[in-house]
């Protein structure tokens, strides 16, 4: 079952946020883009397969709120891949790649618009989390 169909994110400047997305959204599991009049979408499935998707929709005297969107990745390493993207475009505010708390390894960053963005990768185990007994990890 999907738990997320799509964030519809707002943006000051589509053009700068389309170019600053492409960089990033194949790695966090939208390789997909197409562009409308009034949207740009970042799909994980092409078009017109349905997947989850990220659109973005410009709208001038956006003002970024305090929500951080999260993306799960499959690994560590697809963090650090993220991370070293973000460093090479001068992505704002980053924070990470780290263990921000036991099991849970991100890279916190801003897009252009200032929207609070996260990447992470999670583990359990009974090292990180008591409730999970020895014999699950195995």
């Amino acid at each position: 079952m999907r738990r997320l169909d799509h964030i519809d994110l707002r943006v000051t400047d589509r053009t700068g946020s389309i170019q600053f997305y492409k960089k990033i959204c194949a790695t966090i599991g939208f390789p997909h883009f197409e562009d409308g009049k009034e949207w740009a979408c970042f799909c994980s499935r092409p078009y017109p397969q349905v997947g989850e998707y990220l659109a973005l929709t410009e709208e001038r005297g956006h003002r970024p709120s305090k929500v951080c969107y999260a993306f799960w990745v499959d690994s560590k390493a697809d963090v650090d891949r993220v991370a070293q993207i973000l460093r090479g475009i001068d992505a704002p505010a980053i924070e990470g790649p780290a263990m921000f708390y036991q099991g849970h390894y991100a890279v916190y960053f801003e897009d252009p618009s200032g929207n609070h963005l996260e990447v992470c990768y999670r583990e359990y185990s009974s090292d990180f989390d008591p409730r999970i007994s020895h014999e699950e990890r195995a």
